[in-house]
């Protein structure tokens, strides 16, 4: 068995910090106005520039304002925490201001917009650093001209270091900064200052100079310009944006993702659920007010009786236990065991329901029908036939009653026609 060669310790890129590509360089953290003021005075461009401002964890809740302002050189770094003053430092407006100074950063045309809105203060001779990269190095850099690359990619590329991101950038920049959170503000503002000297020494030595209006603009009152003052336009007619990359893979579904699936299935069957039973109610048919076709009242009819029929036949037969007896029924009584007090009360129920429906034929003119007897009065002759019969069936089959031949007493199927 051969020995096994240990691999060797991989080692990562140092951490960028500021003091190790300028140790010479000042760092000032401004919580007050005059010396905002004075230290601008002699700060010279051109500038990294990068903004700070305390995080909003609500759902939708608006932005809070710009917080801290990153200036930085070779020489000096300001870390200025506007949210402490009373008002914006005039010389540092003054010098965002100033289109003779160059301005660079990462995602500067969204930095650019807010302070804008937060402050009302223009941005002139902006660098946006992802578009120099693009410009200056297109071999290395692909895919669609205006899509950010990140400060830390940035930095790990071009400068072999590693610039540390995460929870810290959430942090409150409105109250005091720790040494921490100065340092994290000051490397910022100081890489942008360092990847624009890099990138711009490589977009000079190119064959063919890319324009700066590539990748430069200005904003003025909210609007990206160019230098002439027409609206500027992120758009590289040189830039090679490669072939497009693969398609990525699906994302396997998380357990949170099956839940909310789960959830939904089940809301699915139960409003289908719910819409087969209202379906069902619904699919009674209502009477018809108004209606003159005779097809619309033969429905109406068909459905009492049938309705009728269900209801009897499923009647228990109360007397099947009881000793035969002989009853004497009166005519003019119905009998009193209590199926046949059941019976009589569905036919009662019946008669009501069929002098409620309307008289279909009472408004027609000159019927053609060549019967006497008009269609409304056969079907309710058919409905107390139907009902006298099934009657003396169910009669006759109680063991305990004696059934009469005689029909029914006239005056209990009399029906208003």
């Amino acid at each position: 068995m051969s020995p096994q060669i240990p691999m060797p310790p991989q080692t990562q890129p140092p951490v960028y910090h500021w003091r190790t590509i300028h140790p010479n360089a000042t760092l000032h953290y401004v919580r007050d106005l005059v010396v905002a003021n004075s230290l601008l005075n002699d700060l010279r461009g051109p500038v990294g520039f990068d903004l700070e401002w305390r995080p909003n964890f609500i759902k939708d809740a608006p932005e809070n304002p710009v917080a801290i302002v990153q200036l930085a050189n070779e020489t000096m770094i300001l870390v200025i925490q506007v949210s402490a003053m009373k008002k914006f430092p005039m010389k540092l407006k003054a010098f965002l201001e100033n289109p003779g100074v160059v301005k660079a950063g990462v995602a500067i045309q969204n930095d650019a917009k807010k302070l804008y809105r937060d402050w009302q203060v223009s941005v002139h001779h902006c660098v946006d650093l992802s578009l120099l990269a693009r410009c200056a190095d297109n071999a290395q850099w692909k895919g669609k001209y205006s899509d950010p690359l990140g400060l830390a990619r940035l930095v790990e590329a071009y400068e072999s270091r590693t610039l540390p991101k995460g929870k810290i950038s959430r942090s409150n920049w409105e109250s005091l900064l720790t040494p921490l959170l100065v340092d994290y503000a000051a490397n910022d503002a100081h890489a942008g200052f360092v990847l624009y000297q890099r990138l711009s020494a490589m977009a000079n030595a190119m064959t063919k100079v890319p324009k700066p209006v590539y990748y430069t603009f200005s904003l003025i009152r909210g609007y990206l310009c160019e230098p002439s003052g027409v609206q500027w336009i992120c758009h590289n007619p040189d830039y090679d944006p490669g072939p497009p990359p693969p398609p990525k893979p699906p994302k396997p579904p998380t357990t949170r993702d099956i839940r909310r699936a789960n959830v939904r299935a089940a809301a699915r069957l139960r409003d289908t659920a719910d819409a087969t039973l209202k379906s069902k109610s619904d699919s009674v048919p209502e009477p018809l007010q108004g209606s003159t076709s005779p097809t619309s009242r033969s429905t109406q009819v068909a459905f009492i009786r049938r309705s009728t029929h269900r209801r009897v036949n499923s009647l228990p037969n109360l007397n099947s236990g009881e000793q035969s007896s002989k009853l004497t029924l009166p005519t003019s009584t119905l009998p009193t065991s209590p199926r046949s007090a059941q019976i009589a009360f569905i036919r009662r129920s019946t008669h009501r329901r069929a002098d409620s429906l309307p008289n279909l034929n009472s408004g027609e003119q000159g019927s053609t029908l060549t019967s006497p007897i008009s269609p409304r009065s056969a079907q309710i002759d058919f409905l107390r036939r139907s009902i006298q019969r099934r009657t003396d069936a169910l009669s006759a089959s109680n063991s305990g009653v004696t059934a009469s031949s005689s029909p029914m007493p006239s005056n209990l199927l009399q029906v208003q026609i």
